[in-house]
């Protein structure tokens, strides 16, 4: 055969961002003739070996910056606007005689460095990273506050507010109003920052209203003069989560969207603790969940009206439903009481969030599984909720469909790479970014074998590349545990009695015992002996005579 011919692509594609599949990758501002390739390109991998950290494969490169067209800020650029920091870039080789292209790298730039060679030349350093590296930019919220927020409420509350606070601050994007602390009568508390045992993220604060009855205490209410996106909207959804810490008689109002001179209300009612949506519109709607709430936990509810019919909703479940037709106009918010201080809460809440548009039951479900933060979902089920809530879709290569199920994970204050790290070691599965940019991960099952093995000889091989064994990956005594479940090891007698004993311990997200023992036992079985490992074995392509399709593979 002839000896193949690689060349280099470097190019961007400013239309895609970093919440953006790469599937559709166009090299749009080529720069390969801009290169200096006298700098040449380094580039890194984000997995080190397969029990490595999850990490961010790097990319940098140095252009030629004569004519200024690299320069970020240069409006008479020939690439402005489409260049910058946060395109997306790739780089590739592509085998003239097979018509196969190999993507190398596929990220983002996130630096770009002017300067001068010799003070004369002008020149910009480029460096960009893969998608995990972005995940470890971005600082997670609690599980709740990230799924209610991914929908753009037009008003969001967390009541995650200090304590000592007399106003609740809104979250969403808009910024508006806080809701004020309302009096009503003699009596009655309303306590912020008290530590709540929500979800995955149990230090979450939240709200405590305590009445004297129900018509002496405090409640949480605003006017918004300016809340244009649900003065003419037909769907609504008014949710929060919430605990009764006693049973209460009668009708409690926990949320209430009304207009002022008007009967327009859509309203959250616990009646005998049974929560109820209701729906006034010249006459009064309701929909009644089927049993009390006064259960000692945390529950999502919600009241939903899409101009024809109005639900509740309970840990993410429609329960019931009745017609109700009509356009529902509201202004006002009221949290724990009606506007006007009557049928106040005894109650802890957290989370009240309006939306302009009556949520589908799908995202619904996943509000509500953020009361038990998500427990019982596989790995790449919290694998993709991490993902889509930090930087949005992703393309991912995976093997099979992994079974491992995780319980629930703190959110709050980790970075996404380090929540997709619990996955990775649940799994125990290593998981980075391919040269396409695409996630590359699999289940337990699938490594059970070996890979098919590539046959080079050994006159192909650079003299300063080759194998090695070493006791660096080794564990013969592995120690296993859970959170608030069983602490497992495993060990292997004979590599401890020849190699020593090394030891490892962790904990991992699983939600049953059974799995923690098999977790402990892959992790000896499969690494008790050391392995012969090929690192960056370098083969001459261009001389060698060697079938190029053999060892890529067709079409690469």
């Amino acid at each position: 055969m002839a000896n193949p011919q690689f060349d280099i692509v470097l190019a961007c594609d400013p239309a895609i961002g970093p919440g953006d599949s790469v599937d559709g990758f166009t090299p749009t501002i080529p720069l390969n003739t801009s290169l200096r390739l006298q700098d040449g390109v380094s580039l890194t991998s984000g997995r080190q070996n397969e029990t490595g950290a999850v990490g961010a494969g790097t990319l940098v490169f140095t252009l030629n910056n004569s004519s200024g067209d690299f320069t970020p800020d240069n409006t008479a650029g020939a690439y402005y606007p489409g260049w910058g920091l946060r395109k997306c870039i790739r780089f590739s080789w592509i085998d003239s005689d097979l018509s196969g292209t190999a993507n190398l790298f596929t990220g983002y730039i996130t630096e770009i460095q002017e300067g001068w060679n010799n003070g004369k030349q002008p020149f910009v350093r480029v460096v960009a990273t893969d998608r995990i590296g972005l995940l470890n930019e971005r600082t997670m919220k609690a599980l709740t506050v990230e799924e209610q927020l991914y929908d753009e409420p037009v008003l969001f509350y967390p009541l995650n507010d200090s304590q000592g606070s007399t106003t609740a601050g809104d979250q969403s994007v808009h910024r508006r109003q806080g809701l004020a602390v309302g009096t009503v009568g003699t009596g009655g508390t309303a306590v912020f920052g008290h530590t709540s045992d929500l979800g995955a993220d149990p230090e979450t604060p939240c709200l405590v209203l305590t009445r004297s009855d129900a018509s002496n205490g405090k409640y949480l209410t605003q006017s918004y003069a300016d809340l244009t996106e649900l003065n003419a909207a037909t769907g609504v959804t008014l949710e929060c989560y919430a605990y009764l810490p006693v049973a209460v008689s009668g009708t409690v109002r926990i949320l209430e969207l009304s207009k002022p001179l008007s009967t327009d209300i859509l309203a959250l009612d616990f009646v005998d603790n049974v929560p109820v949506a209701k729906v006034t519109i010249g006459s009064t709607v309701t929909a009644t969940h089927g049993a009390a709430i006064n259960d000692g936990a945390w529950h999502h509810v919600a009241a939903w009206y899409d101009g024809t019919d109005v639900k509740v909703y309970v840990d993410g479940a429609d329960t019931s439903a009745a017609a109700a037709l009509g356009t529902l106009t509201s202004t006002v918010l009221s949290v724990g009481g009606t506007n006007t201080g009557t049928t106040l809460a005894n109650a802890w809440l957290s989370g009240v969030a309006v939306y302009d548009s009556a949520l589908t039951d799908a995202r619904m479900v996943q509000h509500g599984l953020g009361v038990t933060g998500a427990t019982g979902e596989t790995t790449r089920d919290r694998f993709n909720r991490i993902v889509r809530l930090a930087v949005g879709a992703w393309s991912e290569s995976i093997e099979d469909q992994p079974t491992t199920t995780m319980c629930a994970q703190p959110f709050a204050g980790q970075s996404a790479a380090t929540l997709l790290q619990a996955v990775a070691d649940a799994e125990i599965a290593p998981i980075y970014c391919n040269g396409a940019g695409e996630l590359v991960w699999s289940a337990r099952s699938s490594r059970s074998s070996d890979a098919d093995p590539i046959t080079v000889a050994s006159t192909q091989v650079d003299s300063s590349t080759g194998f090695s064994t070493s006791l660096a990956l080794v564990v013969n005594e592995a120690t296993v545990e859970r959170p608030g479940g069983a602490k497992i090891t495993a060990s292997d007698a004979t590599s401890i009695a020849a190699n020593g004993r090394i030891s490892e311990s962790m904990t991992l997200y699983y939600d049953t015992d059974a799995q923690v023992s098999k977790a402990a036992a892959y992790i000896v079985n499969t690494r008790s002996e050391p392995r012969v490992r090929m690192g960056a074995l370098s083969v001459d392509l261009v001389t060698s005579g060697l079938d190029t399709e053999t060892l890529l593979g067709p079409g690469v």
